[in-house]
């Protein structure tokens, strides 16, 4: 394995001993062409002034593939089969009766919310969303729009997400919705080697080096008798003194931000609300190196699968097929799990070290649903095994969670606390930090933010015009309201506890 260094949830494994396309994203992995990404496809292909222009292969993503399976209820379908014109209404026999497809049944509760952030302002879909920001998934399906029965919200929720994902907030599902399945045509795309290499890139192009396995312990201002803070120290673990900054950027996931002491910094009660409160999903992967490309052959019972992803209520819940190295002999590893929610939540009770009875039970667990679903032999899957690994996000000490995924009400009372710069001076970013959360371009605008609140706040107005002739103005920014937001800020002091 490849020395883990930076890039959060840019983080590719490489199998050990393996060939070029024994790895996997164990984080981000795939990328939707639509006008909400751009900043992304800027910066790793598009715009020629892009510090890493050039430097990566980007490769078409196959998400889906007409062999591709769907195992519930102990019956499966192909994604061919279900696309039937009219399609099957019930195919697993569930008994539950549901009045339309599950693909249209969401479109009729959140579809209206879709049409408005996709019509610019995007600003003005955002405000209108936050009317109903109150509201969970499930609650405003049941409630508001269409007003469906829980029998039927469960059999959606099964079908379209993870279990009891639909407890998050309505705005999370809207969101996931607009980036996930934006229309019917959407292009998609990964990095060749892994999105590993685009951190890697970054890093390439720095001026100074990255300082590892400096884990920050305390953030204080320097205040010196005023409530206008000078400066902002970060001490570090193992170091007698405070490192001294004129601005800071937090990145640190605010799961783990709990850990490190701010007591000094003095927070008013809403922003130490958020830190406390704001909500982390779970997630964890689970992929396995084996002798062959097996699921690639013609002779499966439905055909190969050439990339794309297959589905189950079993608890391996989703197949994810690499769109790389297809029909080459050049590695044979393939996300065999990729839970979110509780799924993971019960799966990740297992994740207890490679080699652990447990983690054995999980493996046997999962090869025995891909039998299951393909139609294969069982013996001759688990034989095949070369090696594995399993990583569980909310197991991490540096993660405490895969992504922000907030609860009901957590964008409209608690987000815009963690989008103002408190002090002037200390700045947050990350994903969580974004409407785009789970996604890169949610790192990449909250990133583009805390860069324009410090050059606003230090009135470096040159440097903004040049950051905006370069990367443009990403929809999610709001140049007047981020304006307010460095002035509230400003007046966001750093009061000393008493």
């Amino acid at each position: 394995m490849k020395d883990r260094t930076g890039g959060g949830r840019l983080f590719t494994y490489d199998f050990e001993n393996g060939g070029v396309n024994d790895y996997f994203d164990v984080g981000a992995m795939r990328f939707p062409d639509i006008p909400f990404m751009k900043p992304v496809f800027d910066l790793i292909l598009r715009n020629p002034k892009s510090p890493i222009h050039g430097m990566l292969d980007v490769i078409p993503y196959v998400m889906n593939n007409l062999n591709n399976l769907n195992f519930y209820n102990g019956i499966i379908k192909t994604d061919g089969e279900l696309n039937g014109n009219p399609p099957p209404l019930d195919p697993f026999n569930t008994g539950v009766n549901p009045p339309d497809t599950v693909s249209n049944m969401a479109k009729a509760a959140i579809g209206d919310f879709k049409t408005r952030l996709k019509t610019p302002p995007f600003a003005a879909g955002w405000e209108y969303l936050m009317q109903f920001d109150q509201f969970s998934t499930r609650d405003y399906i049941a409630l508001v729009n269409p007003k469906y029965s829980d029998v039927l919200i469960d059999y959606m929720e099964t079908f379209n997400t993870a279990t009891n994902l639909y407890d998050e907030a309505l705005t999370e599902t809207v969101m996931d919705s607009l980036d996930f399945d934006y229309d019917d045509n959407v292009s998609w795309f990964c990095v060749q080697g892994g999105a590993g290499k685009i951190a890697d890139a970054m890093a390439s192009k720095l001026s100074q080096t990255i300082q590892y396995g400096k884990r920050v312990t305390a953030i204080a201002p320097v205040l010196n008798g005023s409530p206008n803070p000078e400066s902002v120290n970060v001490t570090i673990a193992g170091e007698a003194t405070p490192r001294n900054y004129t601005h800071v950027i937090s990145t640190i996931p605010f799961s783990c931000l709990r850990m490190v002491d701010t007591t000094q910094c003095g927070f008013n009660w809403n922003f130490q609300t958020a830190i406390r409160a704001l909500h982390y999903d779970s997630s964890v992967k689970v992929a396995i190196r084996f002798s062959t490309r097996w699921w690639e052959d013609s002779g499966l019972v439905n055909g190969p699968h050439l990339g794309g992803v297959s589905s189950t209520d079993r608890p391996t819940r989703t197949v994810v097929y690499p769109s790389y190295g297809i029909n080459e002999n050049t590695g044979a590893s393939i996300i065999v799990s990729y839970t979110w929610a509780q799924d993971a939540l019960r799966f990740g009770a297992l994740a207890q070290g490679k080699g652990s009875e447990t983690e054995t039970v999980m493996l046997q667990t999962i090869i025995k649903d891909l039998a299951d679903m393909h139609q294969v032999d069982y013996t001759t899957l688990w034989k095949s095994i070369v090696d594995y690994k399993v990583y569980n996000w909310y197991g991490h000490e540096y993660s405490a969670g895969p992504f922000a995924l907030f609860g009901p009400g957590q964008f409209s009372n608690l987000y815009p606390e963690v989008t103002k710069p408190v002090g002037g001076l200390l700045h947050f970013a990350g994903e969580a930090a974004s409407v785009h959360h789970a996604w890169v371009v949610g790192a990449f605008i909250s990133a583009y933010r805390t860069v324009y609140e410090i050059l606003l706040h230090q009135g470096f107005t040159g440097l903004i015009a040049k950051m905006v002739l370069i990367w443009g103005t990403p929809d999610e920014i709001d140049v007047s309201l981020l304006k307010q937001q460095v002035a509230l800020g400003q007046h966001m002091k750093f009061v000393q506890p008493v």
